[in-house]
């Protein structure tokens, strides 16, 4: 699974983790290889909520659905950023060096979307609807 889509049940993935670490991880969340669910998308097989917080791999991923909306979007912006990048001349033709290496890209993507979700955790942690009372 690439992180080269987005939607609301695509799963960004620690570009750090080696392939194998990946395919593990991808196997836990999604269960067992379904060529049908593969063939469908996320959108039909949603990722099933086997983690908690003591799971060791839990940082790992990120589902862009966790994301509040203004954080969504900016991730999406980002995503697409990198995609003109990567679908580029200038990128084919091997102009733009190893800072925009699809590898530094892909870890720039993580680094947003890492942000983008404490973003969102602090900002529904901070929300706290109050209740006032008659004196």
């Amino acid at each position: 699974m690439d992180n080269h889509d987005i939607g609301p049940n695509t799963l960004l993935i620690d570009p750090s983790l080696p392939a194998e670490a990946r395919r593990r991880l991808i196997r836990r969340i999604y269960g067992p290889t379904n060529p049908v669910a593969r063939a469908l998308g996320n959108a039909l097989f949603p990722p099933r909520p086997w983690w908690d917080a003591g799971d060791p791999d839990v940082d790992r991923f990120i589902r862009p659905s966790s994301l509040d909306a203004s954080c969504l979007r900016l991730l999406v912006r980002a995503q697409q950023a990198i995609g003109i990048i990567l679908g580029s001349k200038v990128h084919a033709d091997s102009q733009l060096g190893h800072a925009a290496g699809e590898k530094a890209l892909r870890e720039h993507e993580w680094q947003i979307a890492t942000a983008l979700l404490k973003g969102t955790r602090l900002s529904a942690s901070s929300y706290s609807p109050s209740v006032s009372g008659v004196m």
